[in-house]
């Protein structure tokens, strides 16, 4: 386990910059007001911020169940909000689930399988750009050089921040290389980002169009940092961090409510994947498919728009871009996936995805060891090696730490989820593949990023 105090040095300097901040903003500590319903509205589109959570589990939020008490502020949108119980990103790692998240589209679809080695195709329609040719204002707040410009994302965004800062100390020190990639900063905390959101938002306030905002948080990523005086029982650095991120949300969340622009804002927030922290004696993610990696955080929150509810269904992050547009009534012709809305009730569905399709390629790519892929068909996940043939059934609902393998005792379950499995197993393609050598200094940084 890798720790560093990132505020050793600056935290005095910091703390001027966000008191500045604050009286600039008017931001104080509010009251908030989530259960509101009677409220005016506008007539035009809401404002819409997307939040992904980067590497954070279901059980460290409260709205999961958690005691911890690390999440106060993601708990209170998630208690006026819709909460999808079972969502799971197909690939455990940042771009891949991201460009899915940004795109409606599937790992098969977008073909983007790892980290720094795969870029999104511009041919490819993202959110941002449909919105944008909805009339909104996009901006993007990015706390990794994983999703740097570079990788693809930034397409329809009008404000692309992704500029790192060399104030965490890090594996990779200045100007080195990660991925092929010269790096200056690979990360930036969640109080630097939530800064340059609140920046944004201020200073737009004269411009008439709703907007798009994604803001991304990165720091439950390896290597964990110490945080004091955070909330709840953050014994360990990585619940300190899902906590430090939580705090700066609230941050957020309180600007939104004190320029009363939570009133007409559609909030969405999600995980990009989870973490294993010893479960099956694995650390890190992007290497397997448990649940503690695969699965994700969704909350749809929308005061006076969504009535509050928890959805006990399975499904891939792919529905977020064709749900959007279904909460906010536009013909949606650009995303592939179906959203989580139904039309004919006017409310969310319960039905699901009957099967969603997992992957975990990176040992494969990086080492040429084996594929691991598997699929998820209600309460049933299959887990498959292709180098071995080795196949693993779980009951997730019954087992959800997945301990208990089920292959030999429901053989005719396995064999049809192993044939269901083959029938959606995309191809690697010659042109989108990028394997390389790994040489030592390289791998020594994948390794401290959790990666290999």
């Amino acid at each position: 386990m890798h720790l560093v105090d990132r505020r050793a040095e600056s935290t005095d300097i910091r703390s001027r910059s966000r008191v500045v901040l604050h009286l600039l903003l008017g931001v104080a500590a509010l009251s908030w007001s989530c259960a509101r319903t009677e409220v005016p509205r506008r007539t035009e589109p809401p404002h819409i911020i997307l939040v992904t959570l980067d590497t954070t589990r279901q059980d460290r939020l409260g709205a999961y169940g958690s005691t911890r008490g690390l999440s106060p502020n993601l708990d209170r949108i998630a208690r006026y909000g819709v909460v999808v119980s079972s969502p799971r990103t197909q690939v455990p790692l940042t771009l891949p689930s991201h460009t899915t998240i940004m795109t409606g589209m599937t790992v098969a679809e977008h073909g983007v399988r790892d980290n720094g080695t795969y870029r999104v195709s511009d041919e490819v329609s993202t959110l941002a750009e449909y919105l944008a040719n909805c009339g909104y204002a996009t901006a993007a707040f990015i706390s990794s050089f994983v999703l740097d410009s570079r990788f693809g994302l930034s397409q329809g965004f009008e404000v692309y921040d992704d500029e790192m800062t060399d104030e965490i100390p890090s594996v990779l020190d200045a100007t080195q290389t990660w991925q092929g990639h010269e790096v200056d900063g690979f990360e930036r905390g969640a109080d630097v980002t939530t800064d340059k959101a609140l920046k944004w938002l201020f200073r737009r306030s004269d411009d008439e169009r709703p907007f798009f905002m994604w803001v991304h948080y990165y720091d439950p990523h390896k290597p964990y940092m110490r945080h004091e005086n955070v909330p709840g029982k953050a014994a360990r650095p990585y619940d300190q961090e899902v906590a430090y991120v939580d705090m700066h949300f609230g941050r957020l969340l309180d600007y939104l409510d004190h320029t009363e622009l939570i009133r007409d804002c559609l909030i969405v927030v999600a995980s990009d994947h989870g973490e294993n922290l010893g479960e099956h004696g694995l650390e890190g993610h992007g290497t397997d498919i448990y649940d503690f990696s695969i699965k994700t955080v969704l909350i749809f929150h929308f005061p006076g728009r969504l009535r509050a509810k928890r959805l006990s269904m399975s499904t891939g992050m792919d529905v977020i871009p064709s749900t959007v547009s279904q909460i906010l009534g536009f013909e949606n012709g650009v995303f592939r996936s179906n959203g989580l809305f139904d039309d004919l009730k006017g409310d969310f569905s319960e039905v699901g995805q009957p099967k969603i399709y997992l992957e975990a390629m990176l040992p494969f790519l990086r080492d040429g060891k084996s594929q691991i892929s598997g699929i998820v068909d209600g309460e049933f996940k299959l887990v498959h090696y292709a180098d071995d043939e080795r196949t693993l059934l779980f009951n997730v609902k019954r087992d959800p730490k997945e301990l208990k393998d089920l292959s030999t005792q429901l053989p005719e379950r396995t064999r049809r989820m192993l044939e269901d499995l083959e029938k959606l197993v995309p191809e690697f393609s010659s042109d989108r593949v990028k394997r390389k050598d790994l040489d030592d200094e390289t791998r020594s940084k994948l390794e401290a990023l959790g990666y290999l």
